[in-house]
């Protein structure tokens, strides 16, 4: 079965990818710093526990110390799991977001670019595109030139 395609509904979210792989970088980067932050936290929280046990006197093999590792293990095990989920948030909404910033400018150069100064139509942008005032900034200089041709 053939299917017809229709380029209206294709959508390219790497519009520049130079640009967008280097704002998820940076954002990734934050995510697993700010996890790092939390696992030290929670390394030295485990660690204070068990020196207390053992200021205690208590056995390495006690009930005391069985319980604060399987309670660390489990919360690095939900800092690791939330990290990776996190981390697949963050490029998911990294690519949808930077897209919404790259699209609007690769639209201005495309257009500017294919126009004829001669028959200029003006820019538009998508709904939901940020920086919709630089389309209209343009739009209304290109009146303002035309008016003074």
């Amino acid at each position: 079965m053939d299917t017809i395609h229709n380029k209206k509904t294709r959508r390219n979210y790497l519009i520049n990818p130079n640009f967008q792989w280097k704002m998820i970088r940076w954002m990734t980067i934050l995510s697993i710093a700010t996890s790092f932050i939390y696992f030290i936290s929670n390394f030295v929280f485990f660690s204070n526990l068990k020196a207390l046990g053992v200021s205690q006197h208590l056995s390495v093999n006690s009930l005391y110390f069985k319980f604060i590792n399987q309670q660390q293990y489990r919360m690095n095990l939900i800092f690791l799991i939330t990290t990776l989920i996190a981390i697949v948030i963050i490029v998911g909404f990294g690519i949808y977001s930077s897209h919404r910033i790259a699209g609007p400018i690769y639209r201005m150069c495309k257009h500017l670019k294919e126009s004829d100064p001669k028959d200029f139509s003006s820019v538009k942008f998508r709904k939901n595109d940020f920086f919709p005032e630089l389309a209209d900034s343009f739009n209304d200089f290109h009146q303002k030139w035309k008016g003074h041709s």
